[in-house]
């Protein structure tokens, strides 16, 4: 019997461990998983609160080259090198080594320019001429566009707004620099901005223009035209008679004038009070909007306010700067002649939308009051399309020159010429800037050019391969000319695009020499052309893949591709439009 009860003890005991074994085998294995767990989620939490103080508060003052962080007795360290404005960005890399479990985290983020081009062509009230020429995406014109040659089409949507007024109504706007200013978006108080006024004429209202500068990131706002109640902006949503987004992005720390296009444009009464309301939310003090302003008894008609819209109003004892657009004339779309006409559309949600209409041939929807011989009925129950924003403002382009003048500024012109090859960039140019000879200019860094900027002879400008998925930029004050077979490229990635900014208003008028802003004849490349202020004229083939510009010609062939990724372009350099991640990964421990 005792050899028989030994026996069941070890039987037992050796069942027990062959049970329990595996048991405390997963309970160690799950142990370990835990804690490497809670190690990635210690890092992920140490990048994430980083990026908030970056995204929130001012980068100088709050974040250092290393933050740490510690949740539960454990701690990760978050390391940063690089900078938000530079090419490459910043790098941020979080190491939690919680229960000895090593965790890193690496993540890249970059600060965007905020420019989004919504269409392959955006042009102001100088309208389009296509000739033998091509848009590859949609249009959206305050002018007139007119088919010169039967060639000529236009892939997507075409959309007409009529031209707004180039004087405005109503105007508070000197001296030039505002001696005062209206704070507004950093409290629940003071959340919103209202500046009231009364027209001179009874026409519609298509712009308002707004002297404005920004501190930190506030979010976007909505410009909003609204009707008197009581001396105040009125709450009632019905009396919101117009309105236009403003984004953030085309804000700057500088302070310049802002343009919000407005959606309806409904004609005002004469004698009646109406408030531009800049309608946003409550930011803080490091995240809000300054408007330009002077005393109260500068501007007659109105006075100022903040407060929010349904709520309360105080008096600021200031009349905010802005300018009021009112009227202007009627567009439309018109091909060459009845049996030659313009092509617009080749999916059946493409639309053609004008005032006027006249030998169009539309794919999809054709919206307009008037028609003349279109391959149909006109849909007149649409009122006419409201004016769209430009993609770039004055302030914009005001940063990307001081960008540019941060690196160095050389007196002179800067030619580069006998097939030779340089890089250049940040820099600005006091002066002109000339490519040619076959040369190649590689550009690293944001060039402003005070005077005009030619690339002739076979030459070429590039962006350096540094740039990686990013765009770059050349700004001038000059004209633009590329000529002679030569162009200008990204650096050759997906996404890396060469943005060239002209603030000329040429158009060849006689006090340009006959020239217009900006002229490229024969040159191709991943290009964007700006030139909000004059004329781009492209001929001889020319292929870019956006147009920005008060008045487009095109002939001789040449075709505007536009691409999906310039919706939300990444320029190095310039204000932001939010911070983007460009990687988020996990590394080898």
């Amino acid at each position: 019997m005792l050899i028989t009860a030994i026996i069941f003890t070890l039987v037992s005991v050796v069942i027990v461990l062959g049970l329990t074994t595996p048991i405390v085998k997963q309970i160690l294995l799950s142990d370990d998983i835990w804690g490497a767990k809670q190690s990635y989620y210690l890092s992920e939490s140490g990048v994430e609160d980083v990026l908030y103080r970056l995204k929130s508060a001012t980068f100088n003052s709050y974040v250092g080259t290393s933050e740490p962080i510690t949740l539960s007795g454990f701690g990760a360290t978050t390391t940063l090198s690089g900078s938000l404005s530079g090419i490459n960005g910043i790098t941020l890399t979080t190491l939690s080594n919680e229960n000895r479990y090593d965790k890193k985290i690496q993540t890249v983020v970059k600060q965007g320019s905020g420019v989004s081009f919504t269409y392959g062509v955006q042009v102001g009230t100088g309208g389009i001429t296509l000739n033998a020429s091509k848009i590859v995406g949609n249009v959206y014109s305050a002018g007139s566009i007119v088919m010169t040659n039967p060639t000529s089409a236009i892939t997507g949507s075409a959309i007409v707004s009529n031209s707004p007024s180039m004087t405005a109504d109503q105007a508070n706007d000197t001296p030039t620099s505002s001696p005062n200013s209206i704070t507004f978006g950093n409290a629940a108080s003071t959340q919103d901005a209202a500046q009231s006024f009364k027209v001179s004429t009874s026409s519609p209202i298509t712009q308002v223009s707004l002297y404005l500068k920004k501190n930190g990131t506030p979010a976007n706002i909505t410009v909003k035209i609204v009707k008197d109640s009581g001396g105040s902006p009125s709450g009632n949503a019905g009396d919101v008679v117009a309105s236009g987004p403003l984004n953030a992005s085309l804000v700057t720390t500088s302070s310049d004038w802002v343009d919000i296009a407005l959606s309806p444009n409904p004609s005002l009464t004469v004698g009646s009070t109406y408030w531009i309301v800049l309608d946003g939310s409550t930011g803080s003090a490091s995240n809000d909007y300054v408007a330009g302003a002077n005393l109260d008894t500068n501007y007659a008609n109105g006075t100022s306010k903040t407060g929010s819209l349904g709520g309360s109003w105080s008096n600021t004892g200031y009349d905010m700067y802005f300018r009021v657009f009112l009227g202007g004339f009627f567009n439309g779309i018109s091909g060459e002649g009845q049996y030659n006409p313009i092509n617009i559309g080749t999916t059946g949600t493409d639309i053609a939308w004008a005032h006027n209409m006249t030998y169009v041939n539309a794919t999809g929807p054709l919206r307009c009051q008037n028609d003349t011989l279109n391959n149909k009925a006109c849909d007149q129950s649409y009122d006419d399309p409201s004016p769209a924003s430009y993609p770039v403002s004055n302030a914009n382009i005001t940063d990307w020159e001081t960008a540019a003048a941060a690196g160095g500024t050389q007196n002179g012109d800067y030619t580069l010429q006998g097939g030779g090859s340089a890089t250049i960039g940040p820099k600005e140019i006091n002066g002109n800037l000339h490519v040619t000879g076959g040369s190649t200019l590689t550009v690293a860094g944001t060039l402003y050019v005070t005077g005009n900027v030619t690339v002739d002879g076979g030459s070429y400008v590039k962006l350096a391969s540094s740039y990686g998925s990013n765009g770059g930029l050349i700004v001038t004050n000059g004209m633009v000319a590329i000529t002679g077979g030569s162009g200008a490229d990204g650096d050759g990635q997906s996404g890396s695009y060469i943005m060239i900014v002209t603030t000329s208003n040429c158009s060849g008028g006689s006090s340009c020499g006959g020239n217009d802003a900006v002229s490229i004849s024969g040159g191709s490349g991943a290009i964007i052309v700006n030139a909000q202020n004059g004329t781009i004229s492209l001929s001889g083939g020319v292929a870019l893949n956006e147009a920005t510009a008060n008045q487009l010609m095109l002939s001789g062939n040449s075709v505007v591709t536009y691409q999906s990724g310039l919706a939300n372009p990444n320029f190095s350099t310039g204000p932001s439009g939010g911070l983007n991640i460009t990687s988020w990964g996990e590394l080898g421990n």
